[in-house]
């Protein structure tokens, strides 16, 4: 297996599941504001972050997802 598309496939993937999550939770509609102002940026601006790194052929570790990341298991 390619340990670099894996490294960053992982990493996706929380991002991903994370990303889901907001989406639900956002149908409260006290939570949709928070999650509109705080919770997408955030998201937005680690996939961005991600993306850059992937595309720069490095393996840098994203705080608090590269740590979930970690213990998935393939």
């Amino acid at each position: 297996t390619n340990e670099f598309a894996l490294f960053h496939a992982k990493q996706g993937l929380v991002l991903f599941v994370a990303e889901v999550i907001c989406f639900i939770v956002s149908i409260v509609p006290f939570f949709a504001v928070i999650l509109a102002f705080v919770g997408v940026p955030i998201l937005v601006g680690l996939s961005l972050w991600g993306m850059v790194l992937a595309f720069r052929g490095l393996m840098q570790k994203i705080p608090l997802v590269s740590t979930i990341a970690e213990t998935i298991i393939v």
